[in-house]
């Protein structure tokens, strides 16, 4: 195995993109829909749409070499690293087809997206009304206003000059690889993993080398397989916690050790900690809190904690015990790109600097309502997660019927279960492909998209096929009645009972 140069960070470098030779994919390289568009009420509709998801889309080279040779627009061409970063969550909700089943006509229920809002969930009212309040309309800072940085750096325990704010947290990640990453550099993503972690690589020449989360390991990284994946290209590592699409916490003991592998490897940790807030069978631990050496970029946002995903508000926190990021240019890189992207939205910064700054005077109302509306939030989400887990566990299982889904493990935080297909699910069902090794998840949910307006996530789309996401934002009700559809059309295809029973 080819090892780093050496543990200290000597093989990073701020991202450079001058006399770097690329391998340019060609278009056939790639196999799936390039941009799904909405599409007939059909099951090969809905596995079209879905099977987009499985991996890089894009299509044969003749769908774009379609401007005559003679038009003065004849050299005109999409970069193919942009067509080929499809975000595969985007590309499935952006375009669902119709359901076909009358029954449910107008009625789908999403269990796709952890967007709170499409659940009744919404931000704390002193947040809303700090917005209406805020009185900016300029430009912000190129890092964001001063005071919703210190008032970020106070809640994530960090040092003003260190944060940096984006546009949500999926710009935080696009600056950190960026920043972090040349092209021909690579990055280890956890597997099953958010899927804009290869998007994002993808998008900016750098590869993606997935390590593997097992379930028999309580999702812990395989540490040993970070040292097989190191090369001397390899810069920095992707952990996220609590996770997505698991809903595994991580504890200090495990996050100490993947800081320490992550020293001796001599790779930067990017701590996704989105759903930091949303731990509810475990305490949170930041990775910056037990990183001793590793340099950290702690990633956040409002999004998932405070309930307003539309406000794109996020942050990097820059953890740099050794100054590493520093003489590597990393932070300088960072600064760049905030002043490319100019941060978010400034009213957003004034409600929010007022918010986090009110709720951290001790005793004051402003802290009271803070705290109880994340004690509120993951008591919610806890009670939905257990409910999803319920529910799963018996799905297809009326009437004496097989389980649809392995027993799943219980999540700890975010807001999402994550469900293995029963072996032979598919087969039972007659769907999919013929394969015991692994039943064809996209099948699975085109048909339940299709029959009972239910939308899940394939596993294709974190890289692990044979598995099924579902969101735990839904209401009690609203999974509770999902599974019922989904209980009928079993029930039907077994010959129990119609699809139109009540």
């Amino acid at each position: 195995m080819s090892r780093p140069e050496n543990a200290s960070g000597v093989r990073l470098r701020a991202n450079s993109f001058d006399g770097v030779s690329v391998a340019r994919p060609r278009f056939t390289d790639f196999t799936g829909a390039l941009a799904p568009t909405p599409a007939p009420s059909s099951s090969i509709a809905a596995s079209a749409l879905f099977s987009s998801a499985g991996g890089p889309p894009g299509g044969n080279e003749a769908e774009y070499n379609v401007i005559d040779e003679k038009s003065p627009y004849a050299r005109l061409r999409a970069p193919i690293n942009v067509l080929a970063a499809t975000n595969p969550i985007r590309a499935i909700t952006d375009a669902l087809p119709t359901p076909t089943n009358e029954m449910y006509a107008h009625k789908t229920i999403s269990l796709a997206v952890g967007d709170p809002t499409a659940a009744g969930l919404t931000p704390p009212e002193k947040l809303t009304r700090a917005l209406r309040d805020t009185e900016r309309h300029g430009y912000p800072p190129s890092v964001g206003h001063t005071d919703c940085r210190a008032a970020v750096a106070a809640h994530i325990n960090a040092n003003t000059e260190d944060v940096m704010l984006t546009a949500g947290c999926s710009q935080a990640l696009e600056h950190a690889i960026r920043s972090l990453a040349s092209q021909g550099s690579s990055v280890l993503i956890p597997s099953p993993g958010f899927p804009l972690y290869e998007t994002l690589c993808k998008l900016h020449g750098v590869q993606a080398k997935r390590y593997p989360l097992h379930a028999l390991q309580n999702f812990m990284p395989d540490l040993n397989a970070w040292r097989r994946l190191v090369d001397d290209t390899t810069v920095a590592v992707v952990v996220c916690n609590p996770g997505n699409p698991t809903g595994h916490v991580s504890t200090r003991t495990e996050l100490t050790q993947m800081a320490n592998a992550a020293a001796e490897l001599g790779l930067v940790v990017l701590a996704d900690e989105v759903y930091s807030s949303l731990a509810f069978a475990r305490p949170f631990v930041p990775m910056a809190s037990v990183s001793e050496r590793a340099p950290v970029l702690s990633l956040g946002a409002i999004s998932k904690n405070l309930y307003a995903p539309g406000w794109r508000l996020g942050w990097i926190a820059v953890h740099d015990r050794a100054g590493i990021l520093e003489m590597s240019g990393v932070r300088r890189a960072l600064l760049n790109l905030c002043q490319v992207s100019l941060g978010p939205c400034s009213l957003v910064q004034g409600a929010v600097a007022r918010y986090f700054t009110d709720a951290q005077v001790a005793g004051s109302e402003a802290q009271r309502c803070a705290e109880s509306h994340i004690a509120d939030a993951c008591s919610t989400l806890a009670k939905r997660a257990a409910a999803a887990s319920r529910h799963a566990t018996e799905a297809g299982t009326a009437g004496g019927g097989a389980p649809l889904f392995e027993p799943p493990a219980p999540p700890a935080g975010a807001m999402y279960l994550w469900l293995r297909l029963a072996p032979g699910t598919c087969r039972s069902l007659k769907i999919g492909k013929d394969d015991d090794a692994v039943d064809d998840e996209v099948a699975f949910v085109s048909e339940v998209l299709r029959e009972c307006a239910v939308v899940m996530l394939p596993g294709s789309c974190f890289s692990a096929p044979g598995h099924v996401r579902i969101s735990t934002v839904a209401s009690e009700d609203a999974l509770s009645e999902a599974f019922h559809r989904i209980e009928l059309w079993c029930a039907s295809l077994r010959g129990d009972a119609p699809m139109d029973a009540a």
